[in-house]
């Protein structure tokens, strides 16, 4: 009895952690087409670096998001003219990311 009862709660443990990594991958891809549309449509860079800023912080973030909004943050420097800002964000995207090749290539 006390077995079964380990095993329900292992299951439920490894459950529960796949679908906070499902959610979290969501939620960052939510963040991108929101981050987006604030820079694209909206034109306010603003707010799209402020949830470009909370993906690059998210820990859980798959890699490829965070390196899309590396590379977003930098292209909303440049229509800043902040060159400095732009240019750390594409050297971390290059040098912590450099399986995202697309977007290493666009960097550089």
């Amino acid at each position: 009895m006390k077995t079964i009862r380990h095993l329900h709660v292992v299951l439920f443990l490894v459950t529960f952690a796949f679908l906070a990594d499902h959610v979290a991958a969501q939620s960052t891809g939510d963040l991108l087409q929101q981050a987006l549309y604030a820079e694209e449509v909206e034109g306010d860079l603003d707010s799209a670096l402020k949830i470009y800023g909370q993906i690059i912080q998210n820990s859980s973030a798959p890699p490829n998001h965070v390196a899309q909004a590396l590379y977003r943050s930098a292209m909303c420097a440049m229509k800043t003219r902040d060159e400095a800002t732009a240019r750390v964000m594409l050297e971390k995207l290059v040098t912590r990311y450099p399986n995202e090749t697309e977007l290493v290539e666009k960097a550089r």
